[in-house]
């Protein structure tokens, strides 16, 4: 019964985590419970709504940490009050990975100067066993 029972400050900051979860549920017209089918999934969504969005004034998206305490925050929740333990998946794991490392850190500071790199799809390519592009097409 301990695992039900958290810091005053801890149970502030998870309710307003489970706050923003209930916004963006909300949002997307779902319920705010999970089931033990779409957990993972759903829970990969609201990753990267965070990352993307966040819950701040500006709007910027969070952080790789702030996200994984959110998702923490999620999983306290659900498994408190619907005794749903929701595991990380394989694919879950990766994307807050990539997160991770799209994320803005020290090591994108050159000097004093905060240098932003994207992704381009002018960049990337398919390529086969021998590391040479390949042609592709995308199907419907």
């Amino acid at each position: 019964m301990l695992r039900h029972f958290l810091a005053v400050s801890t149970h502030t900051k998870y309710r307003a985590h489970w706050n923003q979860r209930c916004r963006f549920t909300k949002e997307m017209g779902w319920s705010r419970w999970l089931k033990p089918t779409n957990a993972a999934r759903r829970h990969g969504y609201f990753a990267t709504y965070c990352w993307v969005r966040g819950s701040n004034h500006h709007h910027v998206g969070n952080k790789h940490s702030t996200i994984v305490l959110k998702m923490t925050s999620v999983k306290w929740f659900q498994r408190r009050y619907r005794n749903l333990l929701i595991t990380s998946s394989p694919r879950i794991t990766m994307l807050l990975h990539d997160i991770k490392l799209l994320s803005r850190s020290e090591y994108l500071l050159i000097g004093r100067t905060q240098h932003f790199y994207c992704l381009k799809t002018s960049n990337t390519y398919f390529s086969g066993k021998d590391a040479k592009p390949v042609k592709y097409a995308l199907r419907h």
